[in-house]
């Protein structure tokens, strides 16, 4: 601590360590010295430390007390740039949490403005376009709609500007929530599916769009995918508990139980709902509660307690306007029991009766709501003997909303309606037309939503065509999964439409490796079903059906199944195993299985599986095949790109035993995976032992890729390494790889690593550890499998006691060592070096009848070569050009001459007199700019300001 801090002194330090504290409170006890001794900067660096810190531990309540102080204080310090940075980062976090947590939403829009001009004042248009985002979903929390839609807009536009995938991953969260408060389910799950991909991705302590699996829920739900619904929620439930996310379990259980309320499935609703209330008012959270409220007052309504529902709902709303929530619904249910309350002649709601909440629903951009309440409008006047034909007008309209929306519910009670209306005014004929309609569009769900008084309207045969439909349908969504480029993302495609078809809650596609059996097989695609999820001991009595349809090579079916009570983990009630042939030979099993849908796989008859298993297979095969073609031409580009690499690649010269034994140690290395750090003066062939170890190892086939942190301007090192995001800052106009992605499945060679800053290189380290890091103003975490070779000139042991280079990062690039001798040390090979040279570049300037005599030899073998392999090339080629005769005339006096003493005979200018010292210099450090006796700090200069000077004046 006292090197990354060192303003304190000794004294306090000593004090601070002598305390017997844990060290959350001794950081903020610190944190409250720093302030107190105006190091406002490093109190606001150390408070966003220990709120990362607690995201790591889950400790979602300390990291948003955490951001919040780093909030307060840097408002007040957005004159330093790198402190508008961190404050964009931490408002982000800090809305997040916020709603996670469900806390303070109402003071949270002045971070957020603040926040917005920050980025607009950085030109930072990534920034700028989230918090745009963050703005929108406070703005539609607090009953802001219209401006909400606005901000939204407004960021969508500017994220379509920028365009690239890192982008919309982070802002997929709030894009679901644009397309779903329209009542576009469709067009939301599109967004909310990325959110959720990329929510997998991550780390624990990477923050995710709290709303994304909430809205996700409903729309599932809304859409009639009760299954789909069900079986996400309760993944997402699981994997926050798994990451101690105890406020995101909270509310995704309650969506859960409301879902479950919907289908008519009380006991099991009962459970989560009454678990979670318990749980957010222990935590406090309100918006959980808020959530959990609204879920029991629709299971009152369902059971007919209608009074007990409109005291909950009216508390409920009064305590979330309290916490920011101001009259927030969005769920149709709501509607239909204010609907209910004023047809009982129950008390309005404050604030929120039934003909408020109407006109504002009418007035807003929702279809899904405004067609639900234009159907309960006309429910109204149908009851009050209003013009029948104002009603039919106003139920016309609700239908082709809630057609648009893809509420498959709603829209059926629309028609159900539409059925009663029709039938009143003795139109059998339509009332049968809108009866198949209905009951197409409930799906498999049709038993339990359509009235039984209205089935006789109906014919055994719509039953028939819908089961037909259903494959049809199913076929043309598979279909629909060509061209992507990604394997994996296809299977998933194909087990979520297999998912889809089954009204299965999870799914999963098992490979058998080469078509094999293995108890073991690899999960390659999945439905809300984790690699956590099958390592559970009580997933092996769902495996053993997976190994069986595997070796038997036929449709597995269980259902009813009894969950073994000693055993932790998911309780199956149903499981489905299909096999999936790939070139006549069985190679994955397709699994689904459902927990809370007892009845599920019900309607499958041997001739739908039949269709169903033909055409997965057909397209696994297709998947199959093209990867597989796409592999080997690949492979054949990327040999013919490494033979045409080596053909101009510079040989490794050398007979001394010394340089020997060197090699034979670095060929054993190289066919490891170990990092590899490569020590010697400037000149020595760092570079040429590092293509040796590349091209010696297992990646040859692969890419070899340079940094030589010497020659990048430190401004630029980090977007180098690790590429950087349209819009990231002033100046990218475009998104780069960086190296250390080019370098995926190859080797990534950093020369001249201990020039890397400072600041840096902890990002640098955690790249090594985890091979995984973010683009400059991106948080999609990329990943990237690259074997590090490091070089460098300078002794990073002293660097680590100068407090230049980091301890941490120097023991990771000193796994396998090796120093390369200087020349000198290797004289022996000099005579071998310089007739090799002497050869390239008679053949380059056609000198060819140039020879090198046995006295030059011996004059460079005695010469010391500070400058080494480069400097002796230098030299020869200086003498290629120079010499007169057959003889290879070389002066060894020329590299160790002085200046002119009288610098200024001949009337310099200031340009010509920096040129001529800045060489002088350069001849003294024998070409070394930076580090330790460079040129650089000789001349008391930065590095990447002698670089400029340089290309100013025209030198190399």
């Amino acid at each position: 601590m006292k090197d990354s801090v060192p303003d304190f002194s000794d004294e306090q330090w000593q004090f601070l360590n002598e305390l017997q504290l844990e060290p959350d409170v001794k950081s903020k006890m610190l944190v409250q010295l720093m302030e107190k001794g105006g190091f406002k900067k490093k109190a606001c660096k150390l408070d966003i430390k220990i709120a990362e810190n607690a995201l790591k531990e889950g400790d979602h309540e300390n990291a948003w007390v955490r951001f919040r102080l780093a909030a307060d204080r840097l408002m007040h310090l957005t004159e330093d740039r790198e402190c508008m940075v961190w404050f964009l980062s931490t408002v982000q976090k800090l809305s997040n949490l916020s709603f996670i947590l469900g806390k303070e939403l109402t003071s949270l829009a002045q971070y957020l403005h603040k926040a917005h001009d920050v980025a607009a004042s950085l030109g930072d248009k990534r920034s700028h376009a989230l918090i745009n985002m963050h703005l929108g979903r406070l703005y539609y929390f607090s009953d802001r709609r219209s401006d909400a839609l606005i901000a939204l807009s407004v960021g969508l536009s500017e994220i379509e500007e920028l365009g690239d995938e890192d982008i919309l991953d982070q802002s997929a969260g709030f894009l679901g929530l644009y397309y779903y408060m329209q009542g576009l389910f469709r067009e939301a799950l599109v967004q909310l599916e990325r959110a959720e991909r990329v929510s997998e991705s991550q780390a624990k302590d990477q923050l995710v769009n709290p709303l994304a699996p909430v809205l996700m829920g409903y729309c599932f739900a809304y859409l009639g995918e009760f299954h789909r619904a069900i079986g996400n929620l309760d993944s997402n439930w699981r994997i926050a508990k798994e990451r101690s996310n105890a406020t995101m379990a909270m509310s995704l259980r309650v969506i859960l139980g409301t879902v479950l309320i919907l289908i008519n499935r009380e006991k099991e609703a009962a459970v989560h709902i009454d678990a979670a209330v318990k749980e957010a008012k222990e935590k406090n959270n309100a918006f959980a509660l808020y959530l959990a409220r609204g879920a029991l007052a629709l299971k009152l309504m369902k059971s007919g307690q209608t009074i007990k529902a409109h005291e909950l709902l009216t508390k409920t709303f009064e305590e979330a306007a309290a916490s920011g929530f101001v009259r927030q619904y969005s769920s149709p249910w709501i509607l239909e029991m204010l609907f209910e309350f004023e047809r009982l002649g129950l008390e309005p709601i404050p604030g929120l009766s039934f003909y408020q909440a109407m006109d504002k629903t009418i007035k807003e951009n929702n279809i899904h709501l405004h067609g639900v309440a234009l159907r309960l409008i006309a429910q109204k006047k149908i009851a009050e003997k209003i013009s029948g034909t104002d009603a039919k007008s106003d139920l016309i309209k609700s239908r082709d909303y809630l057609e648009r929306s893809g509420d498959s519910i709603q829209f059926s009670k629309t028609m159900i309606e539409m059925i009663r209306l029709e039938l009143s005014l003795g139109n059998q004929k339509q009332a049968r037309h809108y009866a198949q309609t209905a009951w197409r569009a409930l799906g498999g769900y049709a038993a339990d939503f359509f009235p039984d008084d209205l089935s006789y309207l109906l014919e055994s045969e719509d039953y028939v065509k819908h089961s037909q439909e259903s494959v049809e349908r199913f076929i043309e969504l598979t279909e629909s999964m060509f061209p992507v480029y990604n394997q994996d993302e296809i299977l998933t495609r194909a087990v979520i439409a297999t998912n889809r078809f089954f009204d299965a809650e999870r799914g999963g596609l098992f490979w058998f490796p080469g078509g094999k059996m293995t108890k073991n097989p690899e999960l390659r695609a999945s439905c809300n079903l984790s690699l956590s999820d099958i390592s559970e001991p009580g997933f092996k009595n769902f495996q053993k059906f997976i190994l069986q349809a595997f070796m038997e090579n036929r449709t597995i079916i269980k259902r009813n199944m009894v969950p073994h009570p000693d055993l932790p983990g998911r309780a199956v009630k149903a499981v489905l195993c299909l096999p999936v042939e790939v070139r006549d030979k069985v190679r994955a099993v397709i699994y689904h299985d459902n927990s809370y849908l007892e009845d599920c796989f019900d309607s499958l008859n041997p001739d739908m599986i039949s269709k169903v298993g033909s055409h997965i297979s057909r397209q696994v095969a297709r998947i199959y095949d093209y990867f597989r073609i796409r592999e080997e031409r690949n492979e054949l580009i990327s040999e013919k790109s490494i033979q045409d690499a080596a053909l101009g690649e510079r040989p490794l010269i050398y007979k001394c035993k010394l340089m020997t034994n060197i090699i034979s140690q670095l060929d054993k290395a190289a066919d490891s995976d170990s990092t590899v750090l490569i020590l010697g003066d400037t000149g020595v062939g760092k570079e040429l032992i590092a293509r040796r170890i590349h091209s010696m190892s297992k990646r040859f086939k692969k890419t070899f890729i340079i940094v030589d942190a010497n020659t990048i301007p430190e401004t630029l090192i980090e977007s180098e390494l690790f590429g950087h995001e349209k819009g990231a800052f002033t100046g990218a106009d475009q998104q780069k790889k960086g190296r250390l992605e080019l370098a995926d499945q190859g080797t990534l060679f950093i020369d001249e690593i201990g020039e890397i800053p400072k600041s840096i290189q902890v990002k640098l380290l955690r790249a090594i550890q985890e091979r995984s890091f973010f683009r400059v103003g991106g948080t999609r975490t990329l990943h990237s499998d690259f074997r590090l070779i490091a070089a460098t000139n300078r002794d990073l042991t002293e660097e680590v006691r100068a407090g230049r280079f980091r301890e941490d990062l120097y023991y990771r690039l000193n796994v396998v060592p090796f120093r390369i001798p200087s020349l000198s040390e290797r004289a022996e090979d000099i005579p071998l070096l310089a007739n090799h040279f002497l050869s390239r570049y008679s053949r380059k300037y056609q000198r060819p009848d140039l020879m090198l005599d046995s006295e030059t030899e011996t004059l460079l073998k005695k010469y010391n070569w500070p400058g080494n392999i480069r400097e002796l090339e230098n030299i020869i080629e200086r003498s290629v050009l120079l010499s007169s005769g057959n003889r290879l005339e070389i002066d060894l006096a020329v590299a160790g001459k002085s200046q002119n003493n009288d610098s200024f005979s001949d009337h310099p200018t200031i340009d010509e007199l920096q040129k001529r010292y800045i060489n002088y210099i350069l001849d003294k450090t024998v070409g070394k700019i930076s580090g330790p006796d460079g040129a650089a700090e000789i001349l008391g200069l930065k590095r990447t300001t002698l670089l400029a000077r340089m290309r100013k004046l025209g030198m190399r």
